[in-house]
């Protein structure tokens, strides 16, 4: 009776437990794991899925990919609507491979023209392009990252008018975008992400020194959107009789899974 009774209750934990492994429902990311605030991470991104980035309501951005290996991308800051700001407009294409379950790489390149118009004195209006190349690597996971992107600048034309001072694209300028992600409730992420310059990249003919930017704050998922607050710090440091230049500025974006 003892070893009948044994049973009955061994087999009714199973048929149990079985039934809560059931129950369980999946873990599901939230959020979007392909970008940091500006930075991309190395991450696939799926046939047929994108995403739409805004940044401070001037920046936008789209991207989809195309196969499990091959994504494309545009966007537009939109400067014109402030006479005098330049506005980027860009299309690239990015590659991207997973070599672990948890490190990822990417290589990509990008084709920007860049317009200007000014209205102080006489209406102007200038424009220029260069091409970019980058190379990038993702480890961990989708909850938990770092990544480093380097890109480089290659000058197409300088802008037109030539005699404004410090325009022009600095083929010798590197940019170097260190990040990391991490998880901190079910919904949100702290976000660390830095750029460094080695030079003005926007400028041929104006030498500046090494660019230090960091933005630094929270990545919260709704729905299908995710929400981003933070501080943007900004630093030139000092080079001759240059002294150098700081400045903090808040930071919010939006991003949405299309």
């Amino acid at each position: 009776m003892k070893r009948f009774i044994f049973l009955f209750m061994l087999l009714a934990g199973v048929h149990f437990s079985c039934r809560s492994q059931d129950s369980i429902p999946e873990k599901k990311y939230e959020g979007i794991p392909y970008r940091y605030f500006i930075g991309n991470t190395s991450f696939d991104l799926p046939p047929g899925h994108g995403y739409y980035a805004n940044t401070w309501l001037l920046g936008n951005e789209e991207r989809i990919g195309l196969d499990e290996h091959l994504s494309v991308g545009g966007g537009i800051i939109a400067g014109f609507v402030i006479i005098g700001i330049i506005t980027p407009v860009w299309v690239n294409v990015k590659f991207h491979q997973r070599v672990t379950d948890r490190f990822y790489v990417s290589a990509g390149g990008s084709y920007t023209g860049i317009f200007a118009i000014g209205w102080v004195e006489d209406f102007t209006f200038s424009y220029g392009h260069f091409a970019m190349a980058s190379a990038g690597f993702t480890w961990g996971d989708y909850d938990n990252n770092f990544s480093l992107n380097v890109y480089k600048a290659f000058p197409i034309s300088l802008f037109e008018d030539e005699d404004e001072e410090g325009t022009g694209v600095n083929g010798n300028a590197w940019v170097f975008n260190p990040a990391l992600k991490l998880k901190i409730s079910p919904k949100t992420h702290l976000v660390l992400e830095n750029f460094v310059l080695t030079e003005n990249i926007l400028s041929s003919k104006e030498f500046q020194p090494v660019w230090l930017t960091g933005i630094y704050g929270i990545q919260t998922a709704f729905k299908k959107s995710v929400w981003e607050f933070g501080i943007m710090g900004y630093y030139q440091t000092p080079f001759e009789n240059y002294s150098g230049h700081f400045l903090v500025l808040p930071y919010i974006g939006l991003k949405k899974l299309i």
